[in-house]
């Protein structure tokens, strides 16, 4: 059996997010906390327990997100006008757990 890659629809821990949306880009592109997850990696172990999340919309098109968990952060910027996402920052406290390679793997 092939491990799981994703955990985000486990419920496994509950985010604490802070969301600044000025331009109402998550409803425009029906967007949840969920789906913002998963663009950046999902949530890649059931070994996380502490969850929390900065969702900043930069333009009507890019939205950037930091997420930061206990074992790992990331900063992704989306943009949504031409489909590009921008790995600024990855940076994973457990090494040989894998979570690096199912950040990337996921969505």
């Amino acid at each position: 059996m092939a491990d799981k890659l994703n955990y985000v629809d486990d419920n496994i821990v509950t985010p604490v997010c802070k969301v600044s949306d000025s331009y109402g880009l998550m409803s425009e592109h029906n967007l949840t906390i969920n789906d913002l997850i998963n663009l950046c990696g999902g949530i890649p172990s059931r070994e996380i327990t502490e969850c929390r999340i900065e969702i900043i919309t930069g333009t009507k098109d890019i939205v950037h997100i930091k997420v930061f968990t206990d074992l790992y952060e990331v900063v992704r910027s989306i943009d949504f006008e031409y489909g590009l996402i921008d790995n600024h920052f990855m940076l994973v406290y457990k090494k040989g757990e894998n979570i690096g390679t199912r950040l990337f793997l996921n969505r």
